[in-house]
């Protein structure tokens, strides 16, 4: 693994430590890194888990959950069930989509229903050559439709929790995202989404794979964006295409969304909420009369819970298959 970036010593200048630190963390998000401050040569190491320090019974949580598979590498966990997929970091979300779409036909659009408190669009750690996206932690090529791809830009840190859906809407085919979110500034507005390249000043001449929203359309769209926390609204004139589902637990339930130290507020009123979510979502999703192709889940340790975990997948369970999407059936 070539994981060496070397930052440019003009762009660092007399920058004290901690803005230096800052600067590095707008770059490689949550993944791992160390600095040479003598050669300024900056290594990636995979993905982080410092928000997995949020929960204080994760580990106990994991020792159990899934028969105690996650509990080694909870940052690897991904495994594909009968009812949905399912994983710890959401991240791999990416290459279960892949692993999805790949007997689809080539220009079939894909539409991900998008659960999440979060939007999951930062920029990546992928280099843009207008081309071909690189991962320049090991030099390797990387496609967004090719699941063994995702394995490897995973593990090597550069896609992170907050950058998977801006390397799917790389995809060479339409992707729709609509998210279902809790932001009160969000307005179910649709708007046309395009690839840009995006530049630190810490690494000039290199461009790195990101996505803008706009709000006009044009030729080189790769697909669109609505969000809201309206279901229906979010849900209203689904384009063509076919429908994955993706979600990320801490829709429902956002206890400590990533932060060390704050206590998790009162279980019964979160889970009161959480199922009054999940009846808008499921009566919202039952009214575009669209089947679904797979769902995905991601319990987001570090901002969900691990105690709503089981609770919550049981619950969406029993709404998935009730709701006829279950195995053998889409609709």
């Amino acid at each position: 693994m070539t994981n060496i970036l070397r930052l440019q010593k003009s762009a660092v200048g007399s920058m004290t430590d901690e803005e230096l630190n800052l600067a590095i963390m707008r770059i490689v998000k949550s993944s791992q890194w160390s600095l040479s401050r003598k050669s300024l040569e900056l290594s990636v190491h995979g993905p982080g888990s410092e928000h997995h320090r949020a929960d204080p019974d994760l580990a106990s949580v994991l020792s159990q959950f899934e028969g105690g598979q996650a509990s080694s590498a909870p940052l690897s966990f991904a495994i594909a069930k009968e009812v949905f997929d399912l994983c710890l970091e959401d991240n791999w979300t990416g290459m279960f989509v892949a692993r999805e779409i790949a007997g689809w036909d080539d220009e079939e659009p894909l539409i991900l229903v998008h659960l999440d408190d979060h939007t999951d669009m930062m920029p990546t750690l992928l280099e843009n050559n207008g081309r071909t996206l690189i991962d320049p932690v090991t030099g390797n090529a990387f496609d967004p439709a090719a699941s063994a791809d995702w394995q490897a830009v995973i593990a090597s840190g550069a896609i992170t929790i907050g950058s998977y859906i801006t390397a799917l809407f790389h995809l060479p085919r339409p992707m729709h995202v609509r998210h279902l979110n809790n932001f009160s500034t969000s307005h179910h507005g649709l708007f046309p989404v395009f690839a840009v390249q995006d530049r630190f000043p810490l690494l000039p001449g290199r461009t790195f794979a990101a996505i803008r929203k706009r709000t006009r359309n044009g030729a080189d769209c790769l697909g669109s964006y609505r969000g809201g926390p309206n279901a229906a609204r979010v849900l209203a004139d689904l384009p063509p295409g076919r429908v994955i589902v993706h979600i990320d637990l801490d829709y429902f339930i956002n206890d400590f969304n990533g932060n060390i130290g704050v206590e998790p507020p009162n279980i019964d009123e979160v889970r009161e909420q959480a199922l009054r979510r999940m009846d808008d979502f499921f009566r919202a999703l039952k009214g575009t009369g669209r089947p679904i192709e797979r769902w995905i889940m991601a319990t987001s340790p570090g901002f969900c819970a691990a105690r709503h975990w089981e609770w919550l997948l049981d619950h969406l369970t029993v709404r998935i298959v009730d709701n006829g999407y279950g195995p053998g059936r889409t609709q």
